[in-house]
């Protein structure tokens, strides 16, 4: 009897074992705000402006307060669990956004970076921003250079993203169940799509001509018209393609196909772990051009 296919539960990845604040500072009446909501109070460690939802300031652990033009990094579980948070803004002198930065923060709808040539975030953590359900809008800065395992993961309501050219990592589950999503850009330097990276995403553009390996369930239970594959590619991993569907009666020749840039040998050179059959399913055209 033939053993029936087992999903994995790529959300077992996360590592939020660390519990958060056993203090939420959820409601406003905790926090005192002082002279226009510019200053801070040394119990909260947080300043708001009037609406008391665009947050400008962060608590850090060795409990020292600054405004955020004066720091470094967005501590790991920094405003994990804020409730009223719906936009937050971050100076470009801000380097690293550490893991759990603002997990399960429910309501927070946008995220805003401000623009500088030299500096800005380069490193943003492992779930820094996992569960943040209503997340519409992040603009990522030029400057960054590596996302976290499961950075995005649960995202649901992000509809657009674009990854800079700068970023040379994507982490494991990073925009996992991010359903509504559509990357309608990849780093050209990327060369790894990390385990779960894109699963459950609504759209994923070309990969870049320099991806080497594509780890299993990279993009897992995406739907596709089709799926282009650059001849640099050495490894794929289980299950790592999208579904292949074509939607309505309008297509071109390359729907419907896994569109491989090189020629059929060098696609039979490419290492598949092809173990339990995943790919007989797929069809493979070759010689195909990367779309733009």
């Amino acid at each position: 009897m033939k053993k029936e296919k087992e999903t994995p539960n790529l959300f077992g990845m996360l590592d939020l074992s660390r519990p958060l604040p056993e203090k939420d500072y959820d409601d406003i009446a905790d926090i005192d705000i002082y002279e226009d909501a510019i200053t801070f109070d040394a119990n909260s460690g947080y300043s708001f402006e009037e609406d008391y939802e665009t947050i400008l300031m962060y608590y850090r652990g060795d409990y020292k307060l600054f405004y955020i033009k004066d720091v470094d990094v967005i501590g790991s579980y920094a405003f994990a669990n804020r409730k009223k948070l719906k936009e937050i803004s971050i100076d470009c002198c801000v380097k690293q956004i550490l893991d759990n930065a603002f997990v399960n923060c429910v309501n927070l709808k946008s995220v805003k970076f401000e623009k500088d040539e030299d500096m800005g975030v380069i490193y943003i953590g492992n779930a820094a921003f996992s569960g943040c359900e209503a997340l519409e809008e992040i603009a990522l800065p030029e400057t960054l250079q590596s996302i976290g395992s499961a950075a995005f993961t649960g995202c649901s309501s992000l509809g657009h993203i674009e990854i800079p050219d700068s970023v040379v990592s994507i982490g494991e589950a990073a925009f996992l169940g991010c359903t509504q999503l559509s990357v309608n850009k990849l780093p050209k330097n990327l060369k790894v799509v990390e385990r779960g990276a894109f699963s459950q995403v609504g759209f994923v553009c070309d990969l870049p001509e320099r991806v080497m390996i594509i780890e299993e369930y990279a993009f897992e239970f995406c739907y596709m018209r089709s799926f282009y594959i650059p001849k640099s590619v050495k490894y794929i991993g289980r299950n790592a393609f999208p579904k292949i569907e074509i939607y309505d009666d309008e297509y071109d020749d390359e729907d419907g196909y896994v569109l491989f840039e090189g020629t059929e040998e060098e696609w039979n050179r490419i290492e598949i772990d092809n173990a339990d059959g995943w790919l007989d399913g797929y069809k493979v055209k070759f010689n195909c051009k990367r779309r733009k």
